[in-house]
């Protein structure tokens, strides 16, 4: 899902900027309702979780997603 690809937010100014580049096969791209590093760490969580318990006949689950963006600034989700 996010291999060579670029994440911008729905909303994101430069948004048809983005989509014109990926329709002429520049870039890949992934819109997401937000991208801010707590937003982005509950995404991760739910697409991930879905898949392993799908995957796994729900013998195994996601518990918690650990998110860094740079040294400075990192979180976590879990439910």
């Amino acid at each position: 899902f996010f291999d060579h690809t670029v994440i911008i937010a729905e909303k994101d100014p430069q948004r048809d900027l983005f989509l014109d580049m990926e329709a002429k096969k520049v870039l890949r791209l992934r819109l997401l309702p937000e991208v801010w590093a707590e937003r982005f760490a509950e995404f991760v969580f739910k697409k991930l979780d879905k898949f392993v318990q799908s995957e796994t006949a729900g013998r195994v689950k996601v518990v918690k997603v650990e998110f860094s963006e740079n040294a400075k600034n990192s979180c976590s989700y879990e439910e």
